[in-house]
């Protein structure tokens, strides 16, 4: 069966600059350069992984033992029609970006026949049907953000593409307190707001590494964190800033190599000590 066609937008625009140094400092930046910092827990896990894993730490979610036959079957068939509008996010591990859609999506047939709003959706295009496409759309199964997946036309090539659902609120990486403060230097001011939200992040880490889907998020950097945010105008363009105090926050990126499963032994103390290490591996970066 042939592929449908996804229509992309003529020219996408990019809104997210992908080498924006203070994304690439501080969060996710593009393909091949990662998070300039140095992790407890690596974040291209790879071969390394194994070396600093702890012992209730299982194997990535995607591994075959870990897939139950529909979703080894995510990208066997043609994706829905769809219309993708512009690219809102940069090329990462194992994909090739993240789009938004022009057009509602209504799911397929054997998911319910759903009708999906655009402004509830995002898609992401991933380079080949591999485990780290599937190990994502059973993590996003589990925790019911998954839309729907396939195969599709998109720039003139056949790729796999994952429909979820889009997490409320931005990066604070991409907000103008933030940027104002790496500028001036406001190391303090840059703490005390990651301290409210590292509680936030912490409760879903532990939560998902003790439900029973046992999913450990290993990737939480700052690019994969959503807080409540506002966009207002300015004297020159439209400014993002986050509400503070901060009191909501939302973990994302479901994909290689962040996700893991967790052995059902561990305890709430193990996956709370393991997650402070990381919080801290992860944001005690000079902001000069």
């Amino acid at each position: 069966m042939m592929a449908k066609t996804i229509q992309s937008a003529p020219t996408p625009a990019e809104p997210v600059n992908c080498l924006d140094p203070i994304r690439v400092k501080f969060g996710q930046g593009p393909r091949g350069l990662g998070a300039q910092c140095k992790l407890v827990f690596p974040a291209d896990l790879g071969n390394a992984y194994h070396s600093f894993q702890p012992s209730w730490i299982l194997d990535f979610s995607g591994n075959n033992a870990y897939l139950n036959d529909e979703d080894k079957k995510a990208f066997n068939k043609p994706l829905g029609k769809a219309v993708i509008g512009p690219r809102i996010d940069c090329e990462g591990y194992h994909n090739e970006g993240i789009y938004l859609l022009q057009e509602d999506y209504m799911s397929s047939k054997i998911l319910g026949s759903k009708i999906h709003r655009k402004t509830a959706v995002i898609v992401k295009v991933m380079d080949e049907v591999d485990k780290n496409a599937l190990g994502e759309v059973r993590a996003l199964k589990d925790v019911d953000l998954y839309i729907d997946s396939g195969m599709a036309i998109i720039h003139k090539q056949k790729k796999p593409v994952i429909l979820m659902g889009k997490g409320d609120g931005v990066s604070i990486l991409d907000t103008v307190q933030f940027k104002d403060a790496v500028k001036g230097g406001n190391e303090k001011e840059i703490d005390g707001w990651l301290e409210q939200m590292r509680p936030l992040v912490k409760e879903q880490v532990v939560f998902w590494a003790l439900s029973g889907k046992r999913l450990l998020h290993v990737d939480f950097n700052l690019g994969n964190i959503h807080i409540g945010a506002k966009t207002a105008p300015s004297s020159t363009s439209q400014e993002v800033r986050f509400d503070y105090p901060i009191k909501k926050a939302r973990v994302l990126d479901f994909g290689y190599p962040g996700i893991f499963k967790v052995s059902d032994r561990v305890t709430k103390e193990e996956v709370e000590k393991w997650f402070e290490l990381q919080w801290e591996s992860r944001t005690s970066k000079s902001v000069s």
